[in-house]
């Protein structure tokens, strides 16, 4: 993968967007709130992120910032075409390529399911043509049960034997017993990840996979990311929308798994099952009651073909009637999003001089740690918390930068 090889228009991106690992590079990228403005301010006038490379963008770039879009870096960031250069050479030789949005073949399922809500780049090793053939996300807890972990194990195995690609992550559990099953079956993978991209290509696993060409590892992220809670939060959309189905082994009723089923739930995504045998947490049931269907083991086992059972499953749940959703749900709700705008108005003055951590912010307000991820990501995405720093720390946006 060399520059020439990269659209102007992705190069653009990856400059305002993404830290390129350089002794010195110090400068903050642009956030997805600010790459979007200075994305819409270019269109409405014509003008695409390629154009400012491919002519002087000086005066462009003044214009946009005179009218309050964007920030004063962007010319700096622009110019670290070189960088840039040394960038991608490293990332190739490792195995790592970068796609952006506007290219042909960014997936078109992440298009058409995220639109701008999305990461606008996707770097990734292995076959690509993996992200076009959709699959099975199977996703679980950590702290997943023996009776969960074998049933993520079946479920994967059967999957990989009928050519069917499942998706997950590389997290401990029934996510990594996913891949391994699948693995071990014969089939593809497709392997969304939250930080680290560089360390992954390398690890033993993947590496034997990816020269197999079993498997494509991916992340919105830049590829020396580290790890933190809301971008493992933020990838799971990427495991649903990149599939036909989903398949929650187990999960609480907080954390990142319940919160993905419920962002799932609500843009109705994929089709999701629920695991549904005699013994289930209580997340689980939860969203069973909210609508999910019910999978238990012995059909992922006893039935002909998976993939046409899943369809089988799902056309005959689109015959039923709809049903009533009870009026204490509501009220949960409700009670939920008035929490949320107070926990909002507490975090604008304790966060707003000084970047605090997850666990500054849990103790502050004395929540669980999955109820503070759950309320920093929910934050981050209205625009009302920015990353601080490399160091998972957050502070909130002043309220004339806030979208």
């Amino acid at each position: 993968m060399k520059p020439n090889s990269i659209s102007l228009e992705t190069q653009a991106t990856i400059l305002m967007t993404t830290r390129l690992g350089e002794t010195g590079d110090d400068l903050k990228p642009l956030s997805p709130a600010e790459f979007r403005s200075v994305q819409r301010w270019l269109c409405e006038r014509g003008l695409t992120l390629g154009n400012l490379l491919s002519t002087d963008h000086r005066a462009v770039v003044d214009a946009m910032i005179a009218e309050g879009v964007g920030t004063a870096l962007i010319p700096s960031l622009l110019d670290r075409v070189d960088s840039l250069s040394r960038a991608i050479d490293h990332w190739s030789a490792v195995g790592i390529w970068v796609i952006g949005e506007t290219d042909d073949d960014y997936p078109e399922r992440l298009k058409h399911r995220l639109g701008s809500t999305g990461f606008p780049l996707l770097f990734g090793a292995g076959q690509r043509e993996f992200l076009t053939t959709g699959g099975v996300y199977i996703v679980g807890s950590r702290n997943t049960s023996d009776t969960g972990l074998a049933f993520s194990k079946t479920l994967a195995a059967r999957c990989g034997a009928e050519g069917i690609t499942v998706i997950s992550s590389d997290m401990r559990g029934a996510d990594r017993e996913a891949i391994g099953a699948a693995s071990a079956a014969g089939g593809n993978i497709i392997c969304v990840l939250s930080d680290s991209l560089e360390k992954a290509v390398v690890a033993k696993r993947h590496r034997e996979l990816l020269e197999q060409g079993k498997l494509t590892v991916i992340t919105p992220f830049s590829p020396d990311t580290r790890f933190r809670v809301a971008n493992a939060i933020r990838v799971s959309r990427y495991q649903y929308c990149l599939g036909d189905f989903a398949v929650i082994v187990e999960t609480r009723r907080t954390g990142g798994v319940w919160l993905g089923a419920e962002e799932n739930r609500k843009e109705n995504w994929v089709p999701a099952f629920v695991r549904a045998d005699d013994t289930v947490p209580l997340g689980n049931e939860a969203l069973l009651s909210l609508g999910y269907m019910p999978l238990a083991e012995n059909e992922v086992s006893g039935c002909d073909e998976i993939g046409a059972y899943l369809i089988s499953r799902l056309t005959t749940a689109s015959a039923r009637p709809p049903s009533v959703t009870a009026g204490p749900g509501d009220s949960a709700n409700e009670i939920g999003a008035l929490l949320f705008n107070i926990f909002c108005e507490k975090l604008a003055a304790f966060a707003g001089k000084t970047a605090r951590s997850p666990e500054e912010i849990q103790d502050y307000f004395r929540i669980e740690p999955e109820q503070a991820e759950a309320w920093i990501a929910q934050a981050l995405e209205d625009g009302l918390l920015e990353d601080a720093d490399d160091a998972d720390q957050y502070k909130a946006r002043p309220s004339n930068q806030r979208h």
